[in-house]
């Protein structure tokens, strides 16, 4: 409020998962129970898995949907655009 009062929060999306790592689904689920009226759906097109399409993408200052390797992080990354902008619209 205070540095960009014009913002909108529109929820926590989870990011950067690790599938196999116990520690992050116990921070995922400890999310989930104390602040579900702020989380994405866990839905598809609501997370970005930890891709390492994403990084070399970065490096070579490409979006991951023009990176060889990025099919995956690419669809991940394109349908929770969609899903921002569509959270956006209905605020």
């Amino acid at each position: 409020q205070r540095y960009n009062p014009k913002m909108n929060f529109l929820g926590i999306l989870p990011n950067r998962l690790r599938g196999t790592s116990t520690r992050q689904k116990s921070a995922l689920e400890s999310l989930l129970t104390q602040y579900p009226q702020y989380m994405f759906s866990l839905t598809t097109g609501t997370r970005i898995g930890e891709r390492q399409a994403i990084p070399e993408a970065l490096s070579l200052g490409l979006p991951v949907w023009q990176h060889k390797k990025g099919s995956d992080a690419a669809e991940e990354m394109l349908g929770v655009m969609r899903r921002i902008a569509e959270k956006a619209e209905m605020q």
